[in-house]
C-alpha cells in the first residue's frame, strides 16, 4: 500500500514515467534565460483527492523563494495526507530549485500508519561531486542510510513537473528537459530520460461546476502519460492520467474537504417513434444492445413518479438515478427474460396507439403494455413497461 501511495505522488509530481536515450535537449528559453525569482510561481495550491467523487484526502503545494544559503531560488513545499482501506498515509516533500527551475536538492518523508504499527521512509536526492545521488533511511535512525549514485550529471527536471507546468502554461507549444530516473518497480535501470510538455490553446472548461479558461499539458516520457489542466497563469486545476489512480482537482479549503458533486446525467433524447423506443428496450434487455442505451429511452424521472404514487414507501427511498442503475445492473448480470430472436418476433406484433401526446405500445402475451410520452421536440420516451 505503501507503494502506491509513492506512486501516486512521486510518480506524479516529483518524477515521470519513461526512459529515452538520446542526448539530454537544449533547454527551452523560458528556462535557460531565467535568472530572477518569479513572484509569478509563489502560490499556495490545495487539491482534493479523489476516488471518482469520492474525496480520500488533500495533497498542499506551497512555492515561495528559497532560503538565502540555500543555493537554490524557489522552494517547493508539498504535503499530502490520505486515508485508504483503513491506513493514514502522509508524505511531505521539499523541493529547492534552481533560477531555472531544475533540481537542487530534494527531501521527501513518508509515513504509512496502521492498527499495527507505521513505517517511515526518507529519501534525499542530491547533486554531488558531479554526480546525482539518493539516500535513503527506514524511521529516524540515520544508520540506515544507504546512497545510490548515477554518473549522470547534468540539469535534473525529473522532481519538477508541477512547477515547469506552471512555467510553460502561458505559451502553447511544445517543451523538452532532461532527467534522471531512478530505477525501481517500473524500471530496471537508472538513467537519463527526456520529458516532453505538449502545452494547448487556452480553452474553456469546467472545473467544480465553474466555466474557466485553462489550457491542457501532457507531459510524456516512454510510459503512462500524465495530463494536467491548468489557468493561463499557471494555476493548476486537475492532474489525472491513465497511471494514476486518483484525481487531483484544485479548489479552496472548503471544496477540498468534501466530495465532489456527482455529474448530473444527460437528460434522455429519446426515440423517433414510439416503435423505436421499445425496440431499443427490448433489444437492451435481450443483451443485444449496450443496457446504457436504456438512458436514452427511459424517463425515469416519470417512472419515480408512478413508482412514488403506487407505493410511497419504496418509491420515496430511490432517486431516478437509483432506478436507471437497478434496471441497468439487472440487465448486466440475470438471465435475459428473451433472446433477440423472441425480441424481433415481439417487434413485428406490436401494436401501438397512438393519443394526443401519449403511446401504449402492447405486446402479444403481456397483460401490461409500454407507455410512452412525447418531448415538447417530437421524440418519444418510454415512462412505464410491461411485466409478463
Amino acid at each position: 500500500m505503501r507503494r502506491v501511495l509513492v506512486g501516486i505522488v512521486l510518480g506524479a509530481l516529483c518524477a515521470a514515467p519513461g526512459r529515452c536515450q538520446e542526448p539530454a535537449p537544449p533547454l527551452p528559453p523560458l528556462l535557460a534565460e531565467a535568472r530572477e525569482f518569479d513572484p509569478t510561481l509563489a502560490r499556495t495550491t490545495l487539491l482534493g483527492i479523489y476516488l471518482k467523487e469520492r474525496r480520500l484526502g488533500l495533497l498542499k503545494s506551497v512555492v515561495s523563494r528559497a532560503p538565502a544559503g540555500s543555493g537554490a531560488l524557489y522552494l517547493e513545499e508539498t504535503t499530502l495526507s490520505l486515508e485508504l482501506a483503513g491506513v493514514s498515509y502522509r508524505q511531505e516533500v521539499r523541493l529547492l530549485l534552481a533560477a531555472d527551475l531544475s533540481l537542487v536538492r530534494k527531501e521527501t518523508r513518508e509515513e504509512a500508519k496502521r492498527p499495527e504499527g507505521s513505517d517511515l521512509r526518507r529519501v534525499w536526492l542530491e547533486l554531488k561531486d558531479g554526480q546525482w545521488v539518493r539516500s535513503q533511511a527506514r524511521g529516524e535512525d540515520d544508520a540506515t542510510r544507504t546512497a545510490e549514485r548515477t554518473p549522470q550529471a547534468g540539469p535534473n527536471y525529473g522532481p519538477c513537473l508541477s512547477a515547469l507546468a506552471s512555467k510553460f502554461a502561458g505559451q502553447a507549444g511544445t517543451y523538452r528537459v532532461p532527467a534522471i530516473l531512478w530505477a525501481g518497480r517500473e524500471r530496471k535501470e537508472t538513467g537519463p530520460a527526456t520529458l516532453t510538455f505538449a502545452v494547448s490553446e487556452p480553452g474553456e472548461v469546467q472545473h467544480r461546476g465553474r466555466a474557466v479558461q485553462a489550457v491542457k499539458v501532457r507531459v510524456s516520457g516512454k510510459g503512462e502519460p500524465l495530463e494536467l489542466t491548468l489557468t493561463p497563469r499557471g494555476e493548476l486545476l486537475l492532474m489525472e492520467g491513465p497511471g494514476l489512480p486518483y484525481r487531483f482537482v484544485a479548489g479552496s479549503p472548503e471544496e477540498t474537504a468534501r466530495d465532489l458533486e456527482a455529474p448530473a446525467p444527460a437528460p434522455p433524447q429519446g426515440a423517433a417513434s414510439p416503435k423505436e423506443a421499445v425496440e431499443v428496450f427490448l433489444y437492451a434487455t435481450a443483451r443485444a444492445r449496450p443496457a446504457a442505451d436504456l438512458d436514452q429511452v427511459v424517463d425515469f424521472e416519470a417512472v419515480l413518479a408512478r413508482l412514488k404514487e403506487q407505493d410511497p414507501v419504496r418509491g420515496g427511498a430511490l432517486t431516478a438515478a437509483d432506478l436507471a442503475l437497478l434496471l441497468k445492473t439487472r440487465v448486466e448480470s440475470e438471465q435475459s427474460p428473451l433472446t433477440k430472436d423472441q425480441a424481433e418476433k415481439a417487434l413485428r406484433s406490436l401494436r401501438i396507439k397512438v393519443e394526443e401526446g401519449a403511446a401504449r405500445a402492447q405486446l402479444p402475451d403481456y397483460k401490461e403494455a409500454f407507455l410512452l410520452r412525447r418531448t415538447a421536440a417530437g421524440r418519444w420516451l418510454i415512462v412505464a413497461w410491461p411485466a409478463r
